[in-house]
């Protein structure tokens, strides 16, 4: 049995197939290739039928328009004469599209499932202003350099963020994990899902839309950071997908997104960089593995009690939980790392120190390391 029939006997239950408008906006250049396999998608793979396609081309000297214009649902183009960034062609999507919700999708997604773009439908609730999915490496040619992680394993089942000597980054949760490894899919709160299959209200995207100073990169990052505002951002597993990564991107990478991607960084941590230390840093004492990942590049402090001499007793010293989290929010503020407490007793005096939690019981403090 494939991959593919395992992963949808696996989610069993169906999903709406009728509701609210879905404007699925495709930005694309020279991709008709992934087009033609994602259009084939939508018409044999994809039981909700309340949708139509807006196709923002940038200047494709393909057979992308061609293709889209064989299209015979709902559909939209906008034609740009020349190239434009991810966030621009996106904007202009949302802008365009007539649906009460928008899906920004890659032109290099596959769904796997028939059910996934209602299960992301029902998953976009009351309270939640975004909705992602489960992505998967499908087969991919032999290239002289291997990928970094095998082909028919998890890409994206959410983003978390950890700190490292270029600043935050953004991490994938379960990356070249086993996708048949989730028995039970479920929908989970994370920081952030990729924009290569996010679904959200037209309206919270026209009142929070992309940040166009980045280009290819960083800015789904940003733009769910900035979604939190309306709401929470959910990952649901149970719309499941391949991602021909890098489908919209490969025609031009060398000449706009490695050009691009250090000022990228530069600009997201330039926005982003201190709130999310300082919650980086708060995390760490709350352990939530599938939130935000800890590196191991920032200093660190050692808090030392005059009284008691190892600082499994700091805890003992001050008022209450939340005074001792004040303090590693303004440790963070200096760049500095309230790392995990230890202690030395007559137990441990002879090796090494046993962590302890900020509660002062055995078991140490683990905010997770994933890359």
């Amino acid at each position: 049995m494939t991959l593919a029939r395992r992963l949808r006997k696996r989610r069993p239950d169906p999903a709406p197939s009728v509701g609210p408008l879905v404007s699925i906006v495709v930005a694309n250049r020279d991709g008709e290739v992934h087009l033609r396999r994602l259009f084939d998608a939508l018409k044999r793979q994809t039981r909700y039928r309340s949708f139509e396609v807006v196709l923002v081309d940038n200047g494709s000297s393909d057979g992308s328009r061609g293709l889209f214009n064989e299209w015979s649902g709902r559909k939209q183009l906008v034609s740009n004469p020349q190239n434009q960034s991810f966030s621009v062609a996106n904007n202009q999507g949302i802008r365009a599209a007539s649906g009460e919700l928008v899906l920004l999708a890659n032109n290099d997604i596959e769904p796997i499932h028939p059910d996934w773009l209602g299960f992301m439908v029902e998953s976009l609730a009351p309270g939640v202003a975004a909705v992602g999915a489960m992505l998967v490496y499908p087969r991919r040619r032999k290239t002289k350099k291997p990928p970094a992680h095998p082909d028919l394993t998890i890409q994206h089942l959410g983003t978390g963020f950890q700190y490292s000597k270029w600043g935050v980054r953004a991490v994938n949760n379960g990356a070249g994990k086993d996708p048949l490894s989730i028995v039970e899919p479920e929908i989970r709160e994370v920081p952030a899902v990729t924009a290569a299959c996010l679904l959200a209200r037209r309206t919270d995207l026209l009142a929070t839309p992309f940040d166009e100073t980045y280009w290819y990169g960083s800015e789904d990052w940003d733009l769910c950071l900035r979604l939190s505002n309306h709401g929470r951002i959910v990952l649901d597993d149970r719309a499941v997908l391949f991602h021909h990564e890098f489908g919209t991107q490969d025609r031009y990478m060398s000449e706009a997104w490695l050009a691009g991607r250090t000022k990228n960084h530069q600009w997201f941590n330039d926005l982003w960089g201190p709130p999310l230390m300082r919650k980086l840093r708060i995390e760490a004492a709350k352990p939530r593995p599938e939130w935000f990942f800890r590196g191991d590049m920032a200093p660190s402090v050692c808090v030392i009690s005059e009284a008691q001499g190892w600082s499994h007793d700091l805890a003992n010293h001050l008022r209450d939980q939340a005074e001792l989290l004040g303090l590693i929010d303004r440790l963070g503020n200096l760049g500095l790392e309230l790392r995990d407490i230890e202690r030395l007793d007559e137990t441990t005096a002879a090796g090494r120190p046993a962590a302890v939690d900020l509660k002062g019981n055995s078991g140490g403090v683990d905010a997770g390391g994933h890359d």
